[in-house]
């Protein structure tokens, strides 16, 4: 099964699939993901436009950092997070549980990957900084949605909670997911 697209489509089946795989190859696979992911946010940066022999360095520093920064915040933060709020609701999940639904809510983020390129192929074009600050938007939006997706399947099933509690759940990261949407709408209306 290919975990990494099943995902979008077939949550819940995608957990169970994964909650049959041995915990050493699961370790693994969040592992990879997380620093997968790290890197891939960090090429936002090679498109700046202005890179210098130092903007290179702190640009390879960046990419390195961004690789492992992801790998602490999923791997631990956000995942004991989650997991003692878990805990408060009487959770069923085990700490690795939470540490592949929180892996695998981070891949929605690998659809940056194509915005960068076409950032890049826009400033050749010269489109307007407003018009990709709102593309950012929305797709930053819908990448959200697809976390809040994962997330929600992934708790449910691994915590064998009903919805109310699963929202209760991932509250932190929809309340973190409001501010940053509504400070990426200030700054669209201040341009």
């Amino acid at each position: 099964m290919n975990t990494f697209t099943t995902i979008y489509f077939k949550t819940k089946n995608t957990f169970r699939y994964l909650d049959n795989q041995f915990e050493d190859e699961l370790d693994l696979r969040i592992n990879v993901i997380l620093i997968f992911v790290g890197l891939i946010m960090s090429i936002g940066f090679l498109f700046d436009g202005k890179i210098t022999s130092q903007g290179s360095l702190f640009i390879a520093i960046a990419f390195v950092f961004s690789g492992g920064f992801m790998l602490v915040v999923g791997r631990y933060v956000t995942s004991y997070i989650i997991y003692g709020i878990s805990r408060l609701l009487g959770r069923t999940a085990k700490i690795l549980d939470v540490r592949v639904v929180v892996a695998y809510a981070q891949l929605p983020l690998l659809l940056f990957l194509p915005y960068f390129l076409i950032v890049r192929e826009c400033q050749v074009y010269g489109v307007s900084h407003s018009t990709l600050a709102v593309i950012a938007f929305l797709l930053g939006l819908v990448i959200w949605l697809l976390k809040l997706k994962i997330f929600l399947g992934g708790l449910k099933y691994f915590n064998r909670f009903g919805n109310g509690k699963t929202l209760l759940n991932i509250t932190p990261i929809i309340l973190v997911g409001i501010v940053v949407h509504l400070l990426a709408i200030h700054e669209i209306i201040l341009r």
